[in-house]
């Protein structure tokens, strides 16, 4: 309390909050809509911008215009008692599928796929740009960029992880990139 007064009332004489805070600026606007807010109460207005991100915002609009209940439920665009996710909503089907391979000629690369782990950042990007013109094949590549970061951030917390789809990170992200597809349509 008194540091965040003390910012509002001296910035340049505490500048410990240009170093420390994530957006500098964006915090030292909060500490004099804080100090303000101290000194007057619930009479104060703020005049801070609030950010509001939709829930794919893209297929919202599109659900919006095709009036699609099935669409605009899985983007929030319906009361629900609880707010839906539709990354983790195609990245549930998409482990289904993966699991239902494991019973095909694909149960070699499903069982791979399942040991590296899926989540709804899989999908994330697939299905937030299907409604601006992407395709299967961008998803593709997404899928692999999904496969490397994952890798990269495995390996700096353990140097002698080994990840199940080195050597085959194209074929899998072609595999999975088929799956994403399918269960976004």
């Amino acid at each position: 309390h008194e540091a965040i007064l003390s910012v509002a009332s001296d910035p340049i004489g505490n500048l410990w909050w240009a170093k420390e805070a994530d957006d500098p600026w964006c915090f030292l606007a909060w500490c004099n809509e804080y100090a303000s807010y101290v000194e007057h109460g619930f009479d104060h207005v703020s005049y801070l911008s609030v950010a509001k991100d939709g829930s794919c915002s893209g297929l919202q609009h599109f659900s919006a215009a095709l009036r699609d209940p099935i669409g605009g439920a899985a983007v929030n665009l319906m009361p629900t008692d609880v707010p839906a996710d539709i990354y983790q909503t195609v990245i549930d089907k998409v482990v289904r599928m993966v699991q239902a391979d494991i019973h095909t000629e694909n149960a070699d690369m499903a069982n791979l796929w399942l040991e590296f782990g899926m989540t709804r950042k899989t999908a994330k990007r697939s299905t937030m740009t299907m409604v601006y013109g992407s395709t299967q094949f961008s998803g593709r590549a997404f899928v692999q960029e999904y496969i490397t970061e994952v890798t990269e951030r495995r390996k700096q917390e353990d140097p002698n992880y080994d990840s199940p789809l080195r050597g085959i990170e194209f074929d899998a992200s072609v595999y999975l990139a088929a799956k994403v597809w399918t269960a976004i349509n």
